[in-house]
């Protein structure tokens, strides 16, 4: 025996509340859609905004010549023109329409209808963009409304960027308009102690760096003479105290006359050569006054003593007379490049 199982279909309480469900679901995405094509919206015509500043002040820059922008709005729409000449000199209508004086010729006009539910809250005053350096004078805030009580702002800055901010309503993932502050006298009094103690702690060091790094202006110097003296006194009977160009100088210096000192290619010390014999010679370098070397203490002066083949190298601060009294408890510091 064969059992017959009854196909049925839906019934009509079943379907009414099928249908019941989908008016429910409608209902509450309908709002939420609508919502979604007014935020598309704005952001559309928000981007548009942008990318039309961006693009006119390349083509001022490409052409060398300033372009201005005016707004307008009406109870048909929005609109803005771009322009060169005289600012102020064109103006738009909401149909795409511009005028424009003789001394003003109109490079873009955009515009759209107050039925896109989206309006100028307020007309922003007229502003030029610099053909030489692409800025924009004065700033542009372009404030967008819609019928929902949604604002919008489009912030261009006078050196060209922009960025778009909300107003009235909250939007996620964009900065409100008017959270934009600068710093408090506090905020500023705070930075500012900071900044002193890291100079305090960083300055000494970096001197200290600095006067060691300019050491060298008169190590290499002193190097030069010891060289000069050497190459001196295999053709003579003794070395020489002469640093200039004359028969018995070193020729260190270009001058023919009598010169037994003369200033470093830094400028920081005075180079000077004494005490010259058959056997030995002193040469000392010693900081200038004008020269920041002059506070390098204990390492003013710096003095090398050549005798009977052997090099001495001492260094000593300075006093009202001049160097102090040379040792040699800190050479190697003061002598180290």
């Amino acid at each position: 025996m064969v059992r017959r199982y009854r196909q049925r279909g839906v019934s009509l309480l079943e379907a009414l509340v099928v249908c019941a469900l989908l008016a429910v679901l409608a209902t509450l995405s309908a709002g939420g859609m609508v919502g979604l094509i007014e935020r598309r919206r704005f952001e559309g015509l928000a981007q548009s905004i942008t990318q039309d500043f961006q693009h006119a002040r390349s083509e001022a820059v490409l052409r060398n010549d300033n372009l201005s922008v005016t707004f307008g709005s009406d109870a048909s729409g929005s609109c803005y023109v771009f322009y060169s000449g005289t600012r102020g000199h064109c103006s738009c209508k909401s149909d795409g329409s511009s005028s424009c004086r003789s001394d003003a010729t109109e490079f873009q006009t955009v515009s759209w209808p107050r039925s896109d539910g989206i309006w100028l809250e307020e007309i922003p005053i007229p502003a030029t963009i610099s053909g030489r350096l692409g800025t924009l004078s004065p700033g542009v805030t372009v404030g967008l409304v819609n019928a929902s009580g949604e604002g919008r702002d489009v912030v261009v800055a006078p050196t060209g960027r922009a960025r778009t901010c909300w107003q009235r309503k909250p939007i996620a993932g964009m900065r409100k308009c008017d959270n934009q502050r600068g710093f408090t006298l506090i905020e500023m009094m705070v930075a500012l102690v900071v900044a002193a103690v890291l100079a305090a702690i960083a300055l000494p060091t970096y001197q200290s760096v600095i006067r060691k790094a300019r050491r060298s202006d008169a190590i290499a110097e002193v190097a030069r003479i010891q060289q000069a003296q050497e190459h001196f006194r295999a053709s003579r009977a003794s070395y020489s105290a002469e640093l200039g160009s004359s028969a018995d100088g070193l020729r260190i210096t270009p001058a023919t006359g009598a010169v037994s000192s003369y200033d470093s290619p830094g400028g920081h010390y005075a180079i000077s050569v004494a005490d010259a014999s058959a056997t030995g010679y002193t040469v000392t370098a010693r900081a200038r006054p004008a020269s920041s070397q002059s506070d390098d203490a204990p390492c003013q002066c710096l003095r090398l003593s050549w005798s009977n083949a052997t090099g001495r190298y001492s260094a000593a601060s300075m006093d009202e007379g001049g160097c102090g009294a040379f040792g040699a408890a800190d050479a190697k510091a003061c002598w180290r490049r």
